[in-house]
């Protein structure tokens, strides 16, 4: 097991143990560790990697005192992109899938699991819909917060998630992160949280609208 590959670490496997150990034994919950290694550090997997899931965990830790279902949120972390295909338009639902029929080997409840496939779901970003709970709308800003990295470190972010399709034409890549980012640009918010949004919200459109820019820029030339 490459324990530092694209971001897993020792840290990161004491917190899955940590938190599967309480729903399975041990060979289930290894198997299923091998199921998340498999599909996180497989080919061309430049920003949806271990590395991402790090640094979403390592937030939620900041917020766990305000977190109804820590359990329910971490897990939804660890799933939420253990799909990801940039062929495929139905990552989310394909990735809810998997932890559902992950998290039944387990002891974790139904109900919970529900909530687990429903958050990962949410992650496709309807601009149409918003979370109703706090726990969803808090992990969906973790999975954004990107957005509102500093700038060096957004940059190398998108310039990650452009390495993932690097299949697509720059023509085409261009004009679809156009829509995507605007759609984002149009809300009347980013970030579904009030401590997100005092945190980030500022800086996350200014990187928006510096990337649409440059995009712009391309799709022109």
């Amino acid at each position: 097991m490459k324990r530092e590959y694209f971001g897993f670490d020792a840290i990161m496997y004491k917190s899955w143990h940590e938190l599967v150990s309480k729903y399975a034994p041990t060979e289930v919950w290894s198997k299923m560790f091998n199921t998340l290694i498999t599909n996180y550090n497989s080919e061309g997997r430049y920003y949806h990697n271990f590395r991402h899931i790090r640094r979403m965990l390592d937030s939620l830790e900041l917020y766990k005192h305000i977190i109804s279902d820590y359990d329910t949120v971490r897990f939804a972390i660890w799933y939420h992109d253990i799909i990801y295909l940039t062929n495929k338009r139905n990552n989310e639902e394909e990735s809810a899938i998997v932890a559902a029929k992950e998290l039944a080997k387990t002891y974790f409840s139904t109900n919970k699991t529900e909530k687990v496939c429903s958050m990962i779901r949410q992650t496709k970003y309807n601009h149409d819909s918003e979370p109703t709970d706090f726990d969803t709308s808090l992990f969906l800003d973790i999975d954004l917060q990107s957005l509102g990295s500093e700038p060096n470190v957004y940059k190398i972010n998108t310039q990650n998630i452009r390495k993932e399709y690097s299949a697509i034409p720059n023509k085409i890549f261009n004009s679809k992160r156009l829509i995507i980012l605007r759609s984002f640009l149009n809300k009347s918010q980013i970030f579904f949280t009030n401590v997100f949004k005092q945190k980030l919200e500022q800086q996350a459109r200014s990187n928006i609208l510096d990337e649409i820019a440059e995009l712009c820029e391309s799709v022109d030339n």
